[in-house]
């Protein structure tokens, strides 16, 4: 996993309406990065959107790194840097 500053930077966050996403969305945030989040459902989208995360992907009803790379196409540079925080799940693993 990268180190360093994040500012500017897009972080993914799975499962970020838990415990441990909800810190990593926060902190990611306070950073000054872009945070992408991953939820199961539109509660708990609501949820991470209201904790700040910049887009919400559902990952029961879209493929995820195909969603991904839609949003970085649609106004993030291509030379975006990424910084991923794993906090659970296969997604992840995908993008």
């Amino acid at each position: 996993m990268p180190t360093g500053p994040i500012s500017g930077k897009i972080v993914l966050v799975t499962g970020a309406a838990g415990g441990v996403g909800q810190y990593a969305v926060q902190l990611a945030k306070w950073g000054g990065a872009i945070v992408v989040a991953t939820e199961s459902t539109a509660e708990k989208a609501a949820q991470a959107r209201a904790i700040g995360a910049d887009h919400v992907v559902s990952y029961r009803d879209e493929d995820v790194a195909a969603r991904v790379l839609e949003l970085r196409r649609s106004g993030w540079s291509p030379s975006s840097p990424w910084s991923t925080s794993c906090v659970s799940s296969e997604e992840t693993l995908r993008v």
